[in-house]
């Protein structure tokens, strides 16, 4: 089945005939040699598997569940912080439990164990066994008894090159992705991977918060993980002519920039709903309301010449050096760093301007009684931060991809525990997954370019388990490159609302 739109903007949409979330057989890749008692699916699932805790589920968790349970390969689009990953351990312990198979979980690292083996431990305890597989141990770990099996991303291309008996004495029959959208890209070699590893699985379930970033496009290579082509068609590029529109930027015929039509998005959504679930943050959870406001930091009179010299020249002299750009768009980078306090040279060493923008931070967190998290972007915002907050006395962590697991998982441990006055993070590593609910107020040092890296971040304290009143401060520089970011994050935020609206 093909991707049928040919409609274009101000058209009547045209209608969208429901299907059935169960695939047609001969479009499901299933494992032949896998025992029978992995492919039957339980007649009945009146009574989920939930031990008895002191902290009972949501009902949208319920729901999410109950929906897994009901459709083999889903989607779940639901927004961060609304417990995903406790709503599908309690679908794989419902069929487990009644006989199914067991679970392979692929997942950021840094998610791996503050957020699943954090929930299994919570919420199940003893019940069952996990095995992590990391790339020093990968081998071992998936040899080990165990029910619940966890990795991360990059392991899908070495699960990938496993023979079929691997899969077989795994004993999986439902497979995890957590954070779908990494592998969006249909061409990377990651994305290849997926597409082998996922039709090894009868059961799958693709979780993502931000699974749209710029482009409706950006959703193909993940429903084709879920339902192999079934919904928005098997060809990537008669999609793409169907929903966007091109736009030569340049000379040659590859230089082309693609567009979404306008409206399109509530189409995609509709043809996706019926295997999608999505729970909307703010409806399913009484949670105290999150603030979010802007912070304006001024830039010293030297710091605005060596700006606007950067800007005009595309060089700037430093006391250290000559920096330079080489095109626009290193040019746009450099502008961002240099605005927020310091810019690189080109062996990779970072210049500081001013150090004003980190003393107004580290004074946003002085003034509040409670824990906070501050986001920074580059190595040289962290090395000041930790400059400023030792200066201050101010008791600090901070997470990036330096950091190893086991000390992240003991960083959100002690945050949690109320012994760390703030945790600065880069957003990549440390922007999904992670709960640090003990916090009050999220602090952007500088405009995130993402706008699925800065709604995840916001929810790292804005989330299931909060009890007071949060707010979320983007420091930003008027009149320089940072308000044009400030606008475009709130342009792709918006495009992104869009489509999640439809599937709620």
């Amino acid at each position: 089945m093909g991707f049928g739109l040919r409609k274009r903007t101000g058209a009547k949409r045209p209608a969208v005939k429901k299907k059935s979330s169960k695939m047609p057989n001969k479009k499901v890749a299933r494992p032949d040699s896998a025992p029978k008692e992995l492919l039957a699916k339980p007649s009945t699932f009146r009574d989920l598997f939930i031990p008895v805790t002191n902290k009972p589920p949501y009902r949208h968790q319920i729901a999410t569940a109950k929906f897994s349970l009901q459709n083999d390969r889903i989607l779940d689009f639901s927004d961060a912080g609304t417990g995903k990953s406790r709503a599908h351990l309690i679908s794989w312990a419902t069929r487990y439990k009644q006989g199914g198979g067991k679970l392979l979980i692929v997942c950021p690292k840094s998610v791996m164990y503050p957020a699943w083996v954090g929930d299994l431990q919570e919420f199940y305890g003893d019940y069952y066994t996990a095995s992590v597989a990391e790339a020093h141990n990968r081998a071992e770990a998936f040899e080990r008894p165990a029910d619940i099996f966890i990795t991360n991303l990059d392991a899908i291309k070495w699960l990938a090159t496993r023979p079929q008996r691997f899969f077989d004495n795994l004993g999986c029959d439902t497979l995890i992705v957590d954070e779908s959208e990494a592998y969006k890209h249909r061409t990377s070699g990651r994305s290849k991977a997926a597409s082998k590893v996922a039709a090894k699985f009868p059961r799958y379930a693709g979780l993502s918060a931000t699974p749209q970033n710029k482009s409706v496009t950006e959703l193909w290579h993940q429903a084709y993980l879920a339902d192999y082509g079934y919904r928005l068609g098997i060809e990537f590029y008669r999609f793409r002519a169907t929903v966007a529109e091109p736009t030569q930027k340049g000379p040659k015929a590859e230089h082309v920039q693609w567009t979404d039509i306008e409206g399109v998005d509530a189409t995609v959504g509709a043809m996706l709903k019926d295997i999608t679930i999505r729970h909307e943050f703010e409806k399913c959870l009484d949670i105290p309301p999150n603030k979010l406001f802007t912070v304006n930091f001024e830039l010293s009179r030297s710091h605005r010449k060596k700006y606007f010299e950067l800007l005009e020249h595309s060089r700037v002299i430093l006391k250290e050096g000559v920096v330079s750009a080489v095109n626009a768009a290193v040019l746009a980078n450099k502008l961002l760093q240099m605005t927020s306090g310091a810019v690189y040279s080109g062996d990779g060493n970072y210049h500081l301007v001013d150090p004003a923008r980190y003393e107004l931070v580290m004074e946003l967190v002085h003034q509040r009684s409670w824990p906070c998290v501050v986001f920074f972007h580059w190595k040289h915002q962290r090395d000041e931060l930790i400059k400023e907050a030792k200066r201050r006395k101010i008791d600090y962590e901070y997470i990036d991809g330096s950091v190893p697991n086991k000390k992240r998982t003991e960083i959100v441990a002690n945050y949690q525990a109320g012994n760390i006055k703030v945790v600065l993070i880069q957003p990549k590593s440390g922007a999904h997954g992670i709960t640090l609910t003990k916090g009050r107020t999220t602090i952007w040092a500088s405009p995130s370019r993402e706008p699925n890296i800065f709604k995840q971040g916001n929810h790292r304290i804005f989330r299931a388990g909060q009890t007071r009143k949060t707010e979320t401060i983007l420091v930003t520089a008027e009149d320089t490159a940072e308000e044009r970011v400030f606008l475009d994050l709130q342009h792709r935020t918006g495009k992104m609302t869009s489509l999640m609206d439809m599937l709620s």
